[in-house]
């Protein structure tokens, strides 16, 4: 079952380069959800997809700009856990050039 939010997380990113002469490029390493630590053991996957700009023309969001919307966002799909002895889940974690910083946009169980 997949969950959606659209939470501000506070991510801390690594950089790396999959193939040599590539631009680094800054992927997450940890994250704080309600307060708790996640770190990312797997990075599934990484895409740039269309956000639902419908929902924000209806409810905008405080402090974010008005007018043309950036239509895509980054999603990055990852393995993480909130402790070693705890158990792995599926995070997607978001960010467009609209506003600085990171989103939460699904979990799934």
């Amino acid at each position: 079952m997949v969950r959606r939010y659209e939470e501000p997380i506070e991510v801390r990113e690594t950089r790396d380069a999959d193939d040599p002469g590539v631009e680094l490029q800054a992927r997450p390493a940890a994250f704080v959800w309600r307060g708790r630590l996640y770190v990312v053991r797997d990075v599934i996957g990484h895409w740039r997809e269309r956000r639902a700009w419908w929902r924000e023309a209806l409810e905008p969001r405080e402090g974010e700009p008005v007018g043309a919307p950036d239509l895509e966002q980054d999603v990055w799909r990852v393995a993480a856990s909130p402790g070693r002895l705890l158990g792995t889940g599926v995070y997607d974690l978001a960010r467009d050039g609209r506003v600085p910083g990171w989103r939460l946009v699904r979990v799934a169980d």
